[in-house]
């Protein structure tokens, strides 16, 4: 079962400032938009870049190289060169630390 760790406070966020958490095997990014955040896998599908670099509009994501757009809730690329979704995970708030859950396969 997997669990859910600290990565950081909600002081750490704010809309255009995500907060970015390595792992030791993988690096996340925790965006904030409105009252929602949303956690992602910090590197584009189509090539290694990181989209914690992009914009945020509405509830999407945009990747500084090349220009597609991954939705924030599913990671699901919206337009090419990406095909391939980012990897999602579950974010928890409580109090005002922000919690990431551990997938099991990492």
């Amino acid at each position: 079962m997997s669990e859910f760790v600290k990565v950081g406070s909600i002081h750490d966020i704010s809309p255009g400032q995500p907060l970015i958490h390595d792992f030791d095997y993988n690096t996340v990014v925790i965006f904030q938009v409105g009252d929602a955040y949303y956690c992602l896998e910090d590197e584009c599908t189509h090539q290694e870049v990181p989209i914690s670099d992009g914009t945020v509009t509405d509830c999407r994501v945009e990747c500084p190289m090349h220009g597609s757009w991954f939705d924030l809730k599913t990671g699901k690329a919206l337009n090419l060169p990406a095909t391939k979704a980012v990897q999602t995970y579950a974010v928890k708030i409580i109090d005002e630390d922000v919690f990431v859950q551990e997938p099991d396969d990492w």
